[in-house]
């Protein structure tokens, strides 16, 4: 493709200068494209998609591993074309089954890959896959909203766009010997990138990128607009400019509210006119980048009142701040009012989660120190009608997660506890909070080479980022340490100060000690683990880590004692 086909970014001298000093104003250069190029345009759906599923270009992960002659040790091309199980959900009523996602690839070139839903008996371990595999088409964010439908979203519209989609559940799950076709219900000329549904499935609230001030459609139509026109300047008056791999250029993520109903037919509708809650303002909600509207956004026990996170995303400011906060809306009056019930905190305030029993309380982490984004997570109680609560004030690990009982008298909380996800039970939150450990399984890992100890091994002496993290006792596809051991290397990750799970006083440590601490730990571990494990050629040993963790590599590097 030729260069005038091609996203360019070219920043002008004014901008280098001006965006090192004081950052704004500035203006960016995009070279996007020549009038030769082809413009793309939108359609409108009047009939379901209707790709074809090429069953001869698929293969399943364990179809193509069943087929290989003689096996080998698992690698990182191996980590990366395992399946990716998630967000498993229990039947609504009788909790005996599940319905997951799973993100599947193109065996075994890794050239695409589909994300299907799929229903587990957890009496039987009978699995059905529910929806058809297409390369390059996603299931994602479903809710069960009773025994048969399940609603979530997919990009399987013709348009290509993510929208809302319904699938019916046969009254036998496990006898279904075919695919499953969903319902499109929307057709948006933009994506819907976050979903959720109230227990009562009568109302959702979806989101959709659109500028402040405009409706979807106008903002479809701006966007059309603005590639018709060829427009290459773009000009900012704040910050941010750029946001990880994005240029802010004023589309925000914008929850929608509506009614839902179920039509004769058995499909659902909307039964009254999305309302934007952010309508004339610039932030977003899911937060940026990586805020997610499970936990950014609830619904109350009774569907009449919804909360959300925000970030203040109006002025430059933003950059300086972590300042989040929980905004409710009542949704039993017209107005459709935003209230901030944590504005009397200037540092974190996310993840709002209503109580299953009672509208008038909620939950939410919240931090205490304006600007430190490492801070200890809290849980806070807020009650309409008395003081906002601190549960288990006197602790010193940071929250990570939580959920209600079904009574609403409780909490299940995820605690990063010594390099471990652990999940305490905290019962009669409004009395006597008793505080018991249900699920446990270190300040470094080691593990052997796959080949075995009897022989020397190189060492791959892994350092995380944050610095402000763990390595947790956790699978993952990037920093795998299984993938290092498979090639013959024995794996050291030290888990210096500065991580998290080992109270907030360990985290809190390595302020304004980024080089001489997390140093120290890194080669006191490193001495005492070539002292337990003869086996490694202390000869033969390299640092690898990205982020904070590349940083402490370059450190090394120019400390060579």
């Amino acid at each position: 493709m030729g260069f005038e086909c091609k996203k360019v970014l070219l920043f002008s001298a004014f901008f280098l200068s001006g965006a090192v000093i004081v950052l704004i104003p500035c203006i960016v250069v995009i070279a996007r494209r020549s009038n030769n190029c082809p413009v793309q345009t939108t359609t409108t759906m009047t009939t379901p998609p209707t790709t074809i599923w090429n069953a001869s270009d698929y293969q399943s992960n364990s179809e193509y591993y069943q087929s290989l002659i003689s096996p080998r040790n698992f690698d990182q091309s191996d980590n990366l074309r395992l399946d990716r199980l998630s967000s498993p959900q229990f039947h609504p009523t009788n909790g005996k089954s599940i319905i997951y996602l799973r993100r599947q690839y193109h065996m075994p070139d890794l050239r695409g890959s589909t994300t299907t839903l799929h229903w587990l008996d957890l009496e039987t371990n009978t699995t059905v896959q529910l929806t058809r595999p297409i390369w390059g088409i996603h299931d994602q964010q479903f809710f069960w909203v009773d025994n048969n439908t399940i609603l979530f979203l997919s990009n399987r519209a013709s348009t290509d766009l993510r929208q809302i989609f319904q699938l019916t559940l046969p009254a036998n799950v496990s006898q279904t010997a075919d695919f499953i076709d969903p319902i499109q219900i929307t057709n948006y000329p933009l994506n819907i990138d976050n979903l959720l549904v109230n227990r009562q499935a009568s109302r959702l609230a979806f989101s959709c990128q659109v500028y402040p001030n405009l409706t979807i459609e106008e903002t479809a139509d701006r966007q059309m607009a603005e590639k018709a026109s060829d427009r290459s300047i773009y000009q900012f008056d704040k910050l941010f400019i750029r946001h990880w791999d994005e240029y802010m250029t004023g589309r925000r993520h914008h929850p929608f509210l509506v009614q839902i109903a179920r039509r004769s037919n058995g499909i659902f509708n909307f039964s009254s006119e999305p309302f934007d809650v952010l309508f004339s303002v610039d932030s977003d909600s899911p937060t940026r980048p990586f805020g997610d509207a499970k936990v950014q956004w609830s619904f109350s026990a009774t569907g009449n009142s919804f909360a959300y996170t925000r970030q203040y995303d109006e002025t430059s400011a933003v950059t300086w701040t972590t300042n989040l906060d929980i905004w409710t809306v009542n949704l039993s009056v017209p107005e459709h009012l935003s209230v901030c019930i944590t504005c009397d905190n200037l540092a974190t305030d996310t993840d709002p989660s209503y109580s299953p029993t009672d509208d008038s309380i909620l939950v939410y982490r919240s931090h205490s120190i304006p600007g430190y984004e490492s801070d200890q997570f809290k849980v806070k109680i807020y009650n309409r009608s008395s003081t906002t609560i601190v549960v288990l004030d006197n602790g010193d690990r940071s929250i990570q997660a939580m959920t209600w009982s079904r009574d609403g008298q409780s909490l299940y909380l995820e605690i990063g506890e010594e390099a471990n996800n652990v999940i305490y039970y905290l019962s009669n939150i409004f009395t006597d909070r008793s505080i018991n450990l249900l699920i446990r399984n270190v300040w470094g890992w080691h593990v052997p080479p796959a080949n075995g100890t009897n022989s020397s091994a190189p060492l791959a002496f892994l350092i995380h980022g944050g610095p402000q993290s763990s390595w947790y006792d956790a699978w993952s596809y990037r920093w795998n340490f299984q993938s290092f051991s498979s090639q013959g290397y024995a794996v050291i990750a030290i888990n210096f100060h500065g991580s998290d799970s080992y109270g907030q006083n360990f985290t809190d440590s390595i302020i304004g000690e980024y080089g001489s601490l997390p140093y120290e730990d890194l080669k006191l571990g490193l001495s005492y683990a070539l002292n337990k494990f003869p086996y490694i050629n202390a000869s033969r040993a390299a640092a690898l880590g990205a982020s904070y963790g590349g940083f402490m590599v370059n450190w090394i590097a120019g400390h060579p004692e």
